[in-house]
């Protein structure tokens, strides 16, 4: 399964600058697909939906994710739905992969979920909700620096440039 806690180190080390030569353990593992949801206009739904999210399983050809943290009574899921009518195609967030209850959507095509743009269920406006990917092409874009390259010279030199 999915380890939040080593993609919340991987970018931890990246905002600090932490280049790959510089870590304890030179052996890297892939990063496990990990989405970090943020909400700064809603408390309601900060409190529904926020949080850290993994992968679960697939639906239409996407990744599912279920939050990880924080735990709460009801699941909480950000899966694609690809059939039906123009507007139940998208990513939503829901208890279960298909619900008739949905917290929020966003009608996008693409294979990742969006970082901005989501809606409340039925339209309206956007909630200033921001998705995070916490995996290497995610730390790659952020930070300047490759995770699990062994070349350590072009890791000195994107920590360089990331400072």
């Amino acid at each position: 399964p999915p380890d939040p806690y080593l993609a919340t180190q991987r970018l931890a080390e990246a905002i600090s600058g932490i280049t790959h030569r510089d870590r304890l353990s030179q052996q890297t593992a892939e990063w496990p697909p990990v989405l970090v949801v943020h909400c700064d206009k809603y408390g309601e739904l900060m409190e529904t939906i926020g949080g850290t999210y993994v992968v679960a399983g697939e639906n239409h050809g996407r990744q599912v994710y279920q939050r990880s943290a924080p735990v709460r009574d009801t699941p909480v899921l950000l899966y694609f739905w690809g059939h039906g009518d123009v507007e139940e195609r998208g990513w939503w967030f829901g208890p279960e992969v298909g619900s008739e209850t949905a917290w929020m959507g966003h009608h996008s095509g693409e294979d990742d979920p969006p970082n901005r743009g989501w809606n409340w269920h039925g339209g309206g406006e956007d909630v200033a909700l921001t998705l995070f990917r916490c995996d290497d092409s995610a730390l790659t874009a952020f930070a300047g620096v490759t995770v699990n390259s062994d070349d350590e010279e072009d890791n000195e030199e994107a920590g360089r440039e990331a400072v």
